[in-house]
């Protein structure tokens, strides 16, 4: 199965701009009801998964993160942690609901930003 990713240029000669449009639509109301009525962020973000699985498209990395990856809660971004594991650079985001705990690798061009913003 082909999948793509959603860049501007692309998104308006595709076939199937449709889902592309629901998928900005259903994050866009996930993070609005973040902070309200957090059990329909949580479908929101259920439903978009379902859309990109339906038609073979691929979410980007900065999507996925919004959200835990176990429960579908919605991960406010200032709850954030450094740790240093083998001299590499993770972020560590953990879930207020069902504490899950997950590490995301830091590349090295974004490694001074994120210790200079720390600090």
């Amino acid at each position: 199965m082909v999948q793509y990713e959603v860049t501007s240029e692309n998104i308006h000669r595709r076939k199937d701009n449709d889902a592309y449009f629901r998928l900005n639509y259903l994050y866009q109301a996930s993070l609005l009801f973040q902070e309200s009525n957090i059990g329909y962020a949580q479908f929101m973000k259920i439903q978009m998964q379902k859309v990109a699985e339906k038609g073979p498209i691929r979410l980007t990395p900065q999507l996925k993160h919004t959200h835990c990856k176990k429960c579908k809660f919605p991960i406010i971004q200032g709850e954030l942690r450094f740790k240093k594991i083998c001299n590499k650079l993770f972020i560590i985001k953990s879930c207020p609901n069902c504490k899950f705990k997950r590490k995301i690798f830091v590349k090295k061009l974004n490694m001074l930003q994120l210790i200079q913003e720390q600090n």
